[in-house]
């Protein structure tokens, strides 16, 4: 599961306790200054993390959360900073496993913790899968990683570095793809929660993981289709997950034939 890891800092935190210079770290949140500001930060390395990295520092505490599912990267990335930020303290470092000195978190955090990270992922994704049905997401830098039964049923007795490969490939396609939009609407008459993507032609798209498809026409009408219904439309898809899919750009001469396939489908709200 996630682990938590508390270090009491005294005084001002300097950057190089989060960022030894990786050229491919990045984050979401308050800006990393020198010393750090108090603040939330979700750090990831580009083209490499499978999950967010979450540091909190408020009243001289520095809080790391590591989520499960994290790959090897991820797990280096946040105990690097416990252990900089101990060094730099001091301090004792509470973890879920109790009080650590520096010289044990190497012993507890060891290779095998770190595969647990990611076959945690798997054994948890499935007994929901299993129990509930649908689609669990996992929560990356860039989006969530959708897993089905189908994706479930190919990766329980997977090794973790299929795990890694997918969620890499989720978070990280080719970068000629763009996020499409998404929205949320709710329903007049149950005040329930719908999501809907939108379908443009001319670009490639990432398109989420909704309730909805929308698609206007040439003539500016809005069509509204379930989303499972994309694989249903003449548009060339590749999924990434249970999910997620990749559609190629639409030349605006076959614009017309997709909105005539996609008001077959048409559904309200």
């Amino acid at each position: 599961m996630s682990e938590t890891f508390t270090i009491r800092m005294d005084g001002d935190m300097p950057l190089t306790v989060i960022d030894t210079g990786l050229s491919d770290l990045r984050w979401y949140g308050e800006e990393l200054t020198d010393p750090v500001t108090e603040g939330s930060r979700r750090l990831y390395r580009a083209g490499l993390s499978t999950r967010a990295v979450t540091i909190h520092y408020e009243d001289d505490e520095l809080e790391i959360n590591l989520p499960v599912g994290s790959c090897e990267e991820d797990c280096e990335l946040a105990l690097g900073i416990v252990r900089r930020a101990a060094v730099h303290s001091g301090s004792p470092i509470e973890t879920d496993h109790g009080e650590l000195s520096l010289g044990e978190l190497d012993d507890v955090f060891d290779a095998d913790w770190r595969e647990q990270q990611l076959t945690s992922a798997i054994r948890v994704a499935a007994q929901l899968v299993a129990r509930d049905g649908g689609v669990i997401s996992l929560p990356g830098p860039n989006r969530s990683l959708c897993l089905g039964p189908r994706l479930i049923g190919q990766l329980e007795n997977a090794a973790p570095a299929q795990l890694v490969a997918l969620m890499r490939r989720v978070q990280w396609p080719d970068p000629r793809y763009e996020q499409a939009g998404t929205f949320e609407a709710t329903r007049p008459e149950s005040l329930e929660k719908v999501t809907f993507s939108i379908l443009l032609p001319d670009r490639d798209c990432i398109m989420p993981y909704t309730n909805r498809l929308l698609l206007r026409d040439n003539d500016d009408n809005i069509i509204l289709i379930p989303r499972k219904a994309l694989s249903s439309l003449p548009v060339f898809v590749t999924p990434l997950d249970d999910g997620n899919d990749l559609v190629d750009a639409i030349a605006p001469i076959a614009w017309e034939q997709v909105c005539v396939a996609a008001r077959q489908l048409q559904v309200a709200l």
